[in-house]
């Protein structure tokens, strides 16, 4: 208990520390329900599907590069980085930046969706076999969005919240306990996407967000190794309810303690010299007041 204590001081430390106010977002789509196929939600899922694709074995890197480049671009500032997970699911965007960057997100996503309205199916299919340069282009002719009903179709979360979501999702874990199942080779395949994605903010020397899909591949790998106790208990006896129970807890604890790694990663990036050589000194004097 008092080792938690200092875990928790020190995240709060950390975060008075930081030197900018700079944050990781996750905004999210997920398909609309049957009430919600002809509104704004069926609207935004149909978009999703036409430049993301809805098949997990046909993933677009070069349209989800420029989806993210046109966010950061259109944002004017509010999002500092961006990354697209997409998924057969879902549509993941992880941005980092200051406290407008959830809304300058869901503007920009709600602008492109209002672009593929009024266009031929044909002309984005032509668009997306350009590697989805032309998404770029449209974000920046598209006029403004202000419409609730049209932003309001993205969830979204921040700071650690947002880190234990992404990695729910990279988990397996999303959908509730009687979808968790870490044996399927399908619902692993969200582990290789995240990898592609995290390939691809390495190239370009991503920051926040990388540190985001990093933190969410590790708690997905280990609430799917056989060599974690649940999953193992798992194997044994894959009939048995409460072991799945106690697999789908595990894969929550390992998912909040990747959003509470992020929130520490995210802090630490924006510390100066003087403060991280500051934060060592009260590391050293928290480890002897342990020790004593």
């Amino acid at each position: 208990m008092r080792k938690r204590r200092v875990n928790a001081a020190m995240r709060v430390w950390l975060s008075l520390a930081a030197t900018a106010a700079l944050e990781v977002a996750v905004v999210s789509l997920t398909p609309p329900t049957a009430s919600e196929h002809y509104g704004a939600a069926g609207r935004a899922w149909r978009w999703k599907v036409a430049i993301m694709g809805e098949d997990m074995a046909l993933p677009r890197p070069k349209t989800a590069v420029a989806l993210a480049e046109s966010i950061v671009e259109r944002s004017g500032g509010a999002v500092q980085e961006a990354a697209t997970l997409s998924t057969c699911a879902r549509l993941l965007l992880i941005v980092a930046g200051n406290e407008d960057a959830v809304a300058a997100t869901r503007e920009a996503c709600a602008a492109q969706i209002a672009s593929f309205q009024t266009r031929p199916f044909d002309d984005w299919r032509r668009a997306l076999d350009a590697a989805g340069d032309d998404i770029v282009q449209t974000s920046r002719a598209a006029p403004t969005v202000s419409d609730d009903d049209e932003l309001g179709v993205f969830e979204a979360a921040t700071g650690a919240e947002a880190g234990a979501w992404l990695a729910r999702v990279v988990a397996g874990a999303a959908d509730g306990p009687s979808a968790f199942d870490p044996f399927s080779s399908r619902k692993a395949h969200v582990l290789k996407q995240a990898k592609q994605c995290l390939e691809k903010c390495r190239a370009g020397k991503v920051g926040p967000v990388r540190d985001a899909l990093v933190r969410s591949l590790e708690a997905g790998k280990r609430a799917r190794d056989a060599t974690t106790p649940e999953v193992s208990a798992l194997r044994a006896s894959p009939r048995d309810g409460g072991a799945r129970t106690a697999a789908f807890s595990a894969a929550i604890n390992l998912s909040e303690k990747a959003g509470e790694l992020l929130a520490d990663d995210v802090a630490q990036r924006q510390l100066t010299p003087e403060r991280r050589a500051a934060l060592g000194q009260e590391r050293a004097r928290q480890q002897r007041e342990r020790v004593s």
